[in-house]
């Protein structure tokens, strides 16, 4: 008798363990998905940010033409020819990419005067990462007429371009 108690004891106690263990296993699962759906709910990542969005040209206070696309630059370098032209990398996935872009169009005037700010996809011209060796989006590379290297430098704010440019 007393070891069927025993028996019957373990036996609730095993069913109990199991019971405990697959809503854990379930509260795992609940977690898991909701790790990878935030980005998706939060927009973090939404599809349509994974590529580059059209380039609009921004146009500074002063009328001129200081933040465009690589290729309408590579069209005709020459029309760029009087300012400082600066190669900048990005991404339609990278946020802080994302914030600087936004913050260029919106405020060109940010850009300064005498610059023409060139905006590359880095997923796209792996050729100029290649040649002025880039190795992360949001990198900034100030290049002469004849496109070689006069500095290069990393930053996520759209201040930082003329601080550099001034150093």
């Amino acid at each position: 008798m007393v070891a069927r108690l025993v028996m019957t004891i373990r036996s609730g106690i095993f069913r109990y363990v199991e019971v405990i263990l697959l809503s854990m296993n379930r509260l795992l699962g609940l977690v898991i998905v909701f790790f990878f759906a935030t980005p998706v709910l939060t927009g973090c990542a939404d599809d349509s940010e994974v590529g580059m969005d059209p380039m609009p040209t921004a146009t500074s206070e002063a009328g001129t033409l200081s933040y465009i696309d690589y290729d309408a630059f590579s069209a005709d370098p020459g029309k760029y020819a009087a300012t400082k032209n600066v190669l900048y990398f990005t991404t339609g996935w990278c946020a802080e990419c994302r914030r600087t872009d936004t913050a260029f169009r919106q405020n060109p005037d940010l850009i300064p005067s005498d610059v023409t700010l060139i905006r590359v996809d880095y997923d796209v011209y792996s050729n100029l990462r290649e040649l002025y060796d880039v190795t992360i989006q949001h990198t900034f590379v100030w290049v002469d007429e004849d496109g070689n290297l006069l500095k290069k430098w990393t930053a996520a704010t759209p201040e930082a371009l003329a601080e550099k440019l001034q150093e």
